[in-house]
């Protein structure tokens, strides 16, 4: 984007260019916000410096704030063909910082205003990724048919990739949380965990054997304080570590799904 500064803010766009220019991203971020706020009375200059600043923020690995600083992009300002390159850094960055939810707000926004369906087709690979993160895997599917379809590749291919949905065999955290209400470890057992289950059951029952033995033996107060209380601090470490156990199972299921999907997507996309 070739731009030719005012001369009352061409020393700003200069000094953070010339920061950009020496990989100094990090310094060139303040000094692009510097020039915005010299520049905001001109639209286009205002929208340049935000580009740049943007793309500094990217290159460090800040993508929230490459995102967050691309929103305040003047859009209607910018060229129809800027404005797609605008949008797709917009999406790109959302996703990269883990704003799945903005992302496919940003996309649905995008593809409203603009009736050039080959634009918006150059988004559909970033819509099959943060479809597939926000776990909307039939809408996903049908995009990445229609991603086939335009690479000239069976659309039926989606089929394969999106088999998992017919049985994805995550667990209900809620479900694994009461059922180790009731008996110890077989929460974690049910989510998958059958290690953890089978050693906090264990845990538990030895705590428990430990205190009615010395019980009964009349160490109440060994009984109470070691072999109860312990008992007590495991039981209901036990509840919390079920439901959060079968919340890491599930992640760990959907990223190796979406992940299979992920670099196939990508390696067409590179072709």
């Amino acid at each position: 984007m070739a731009i030719k500064a005012q001369p009352g803010v061409q020393p700003f766009f200069a000094h953070a260019d010339s920061l950009y220019n020496a990989g100094k991203y990090a310094d060139a971020v303040i000094a692009y916000e510097r020039a915005a706020f010299f520049a905001d009375t001109n639209r286009t200059l205002y929208n340049y410096a935000l580009l740049k600043k943007a793309q500094s923020c990217k290159l460090t690995g800040n993508y929230q704030k490459s995102f967050e600083t691309l929103q305040r992009t003047d859009a209607f300002a910018l060229p129809d063909t800027l404005r797609a390159a605008v949008k797709y850094e917009t999406v790109l960055n959302a996703y990269l910082a883990g704003l799945f939810k903005e992302a496919e707000l940003e996309l649905k926004q995008y593809e409203h205003t603009t009736p050039d369906t080959a634009q918006t087709n150059q988004l559909l690979f970033l819509k099959i990724l943060t479809l597939n993160e926000l776990q909307k895997w039939a809408e996903a599917k049908t995009c990445l048919e229609q991603y086939l379809v335009l690479r000239r590749l069976p659309p039926h291919l989606a089929n394969e990739y999106y088999a998992f949905m017919k049985n994805p065999r995550l667990r209900n955290p809620q479900k694994a949380r009461r059922l180790s209400t009731f008996m110890p470890g077989i929460g974690q057992i049910y989510g998958g965990n059958v290690g953890q289950g089978v050693l906090s059951a264990g845990l538990q029952a030895g705590f428990l054997a430990f205190g009615v033995y010395h019980f009964w033996q009349g160490f109440y107060v060994t009984g109470f304080t070691t072999g109860f209380a312990l008992f007590q601090a495991f039981y209901f470490g036990g509840i919390e570590n079920a439901e959060q156990a079968t919340v890491k199972k599930n992640k760990q299921k959907i990223n190796a799904y979406n992940e299979r999907i992920k670099q196939y997507v990508l390696l067409l996309e590179s072709e």
